[in-house]
């Protein structure tokens, strides 16, 4: 039944094609049929070719993803949540949309450092000591060397690279702050926290919607760009932030 409805749209594709081709061979010859077919033909496999790459693109992201899973099992449901936050803010802030698809690979892929990570540190149930938090802060650069060395996704390292900056320049790897700070690592960083702060840890439990929506707005031009604020806080206020995460 498959091969039958290939078939059938095939030839209600090729079908006009093929009646033009008859008329112009008519009209002026083999030579003009050939004009015109030789660039259909590139144009054909052109896209081909395209769409074989963005199905290995696709593929690269969700090897990233799943070797960052096996690592951790809560960044599987972190990752996914942070992507569909950033994707909600981006829209609000009417971001092009070929950023937002780049936002929504990033966000995927934001802790894909922790690979490089040592287990015992990531999944500690208790306070971290500041040596292991100077480990744990090492992730985003990992992240972003990681990507960088992957054709497809070299333009998202510095999303990655940048996802734990502040505004005020107190964030890390590299202190930088304000517009410094590429909006659509700013866009993931309120994502980040929010999700993280709304989710149980071994050491904590999850904070409400409320709270954690609160702190969000209490950092304002502090930790967070003031303009992702704004827009996570209108998507907030108006229902497209779900509140639990059973509804994402």
């Amino acid at each position: 039944m498959h091969e039958l409805f290939w078939i059938t749209q095939n030839f209600i594709g090729i079908s006009p094609i093929g009646v033009f081709m008859a008329i112009l061979y008519k009209n002026s010859g083999w030579f003009m049929v050939l004009l015109v077919l030789g660039p259909l033909l590139v144009a054909r496999y052109s896209f081909k070719l395209y769409l074989d790459m963005k199905n290995q693109y696709f593929e690269t992201i969700k090897t990233l993803s799943n070797a960052l899973d096996a690592k951790d099992e809560y960044t599987n449901g972190h990752s996914h949540r942070v992507a569909q936050i950033s994707t909600i803010i981006a829209k609000e802030m009417k971001i092009p949309v070929l950023l937002i698809d780049e936002i929504k690979t990033a966000a995927i892929l934001h802790d894909i450092g922790k690979i490089g990570i040592s287990d015992a540190i990531i999944n500690k149930p208790g306070r971290l000591e500041d040596h292991e938090m100077a480990i744990i802060q090492k992730h985003p650069e990992i992240g972003a060397n990681i990507v960088k060395d992957v054709k497809s996704l070299e333009d998202l390292s510095n999303y990655i690279r940048y996802h734990h900056e502040r505004y005020d320049g107190k964030g890390y790897p590299e202190g930088i702050s304000g517009a410094d700070i590429p909006i659509e690592a700013a866009i993931i960083a309120v994502s980040d926290c929010f999700d993280a702060m709304t989710s149980d840890r071994v050491y904590r439990k999850a904070m409400s919607f409320e709270i954690a929506l609160s702190i969000i707005k209490e950092e304002r031009g502090k930790q967070f760009h003031p303009e992702v604020v704004d827009a996570f806080v209108r998507c907030a206020d108006n229902g497209q932030i779900p509140k639990t995460h059973e509804m994402m």
